[in-house]
């Protein structure tokens, strides 16, 4: 199944898996798995990626296909009081669900897509979350 938009002559770098998506000069994959943030993102630095960025209502509409309705770590976290994507950039889109994000009981500062493909913060070790999405920026 794929969801790009991308041209098919697009090559793909080495180091990205052969069942990653291309959209819009990076490529993304969808990792079913209950781990935590922490996990998740060593998963993906491990593999070359990162956990995935949305800077656009595009990449938004996109990774919500992905996550197919699940919810799924995202690259992105509030540790330092200011929500940060993991390279260092500020949010310049956001998509909270209502009342988002909370850092209820002081303690959520990782962020989630949800099935309706609305953020939330939530705790690192969140048995809800079913997977991740790593992305790996083109060459």
């Amino acid at each position: 199944m794929s969801l790009a938009a991308e041209p098919a002559e697009r090559k793909r770098p080495y180091n990205v898996p052969t069942d990653a998506q291309p959209f819009q000069g990076k490529w993304y994959l969808a990792y079913p798995g209950a781990e935590s943030w922490t996990v998740a993102n060593e998963k993906c630095h491990n593999l070359g990626g990162s956990l995935a960025i949305i800077d656009s209502e595009k990449t938004q509409e996109f990774i919500a296909k992905l996550a197919n309705r699940r919810i799924f770590w995202l690259g992105a976290t509030n540790e330092s009081g200011d929500w940060k994507w993991l390279d260092g950039t500020k949010f310049t889109y956001t998509n909270w669900m209502a009342g988002q994000p909370s850092n209820a009981k002081n303690h959520e500062h990782w962020l989630a897509i949800g099935k309706g493909g609305q953020w939330f913060d939530i705790g690192q070790k969140a048995p809800m979350v079913q997977g991740f999405i790593c992305e790996w920026k083109g060459k």
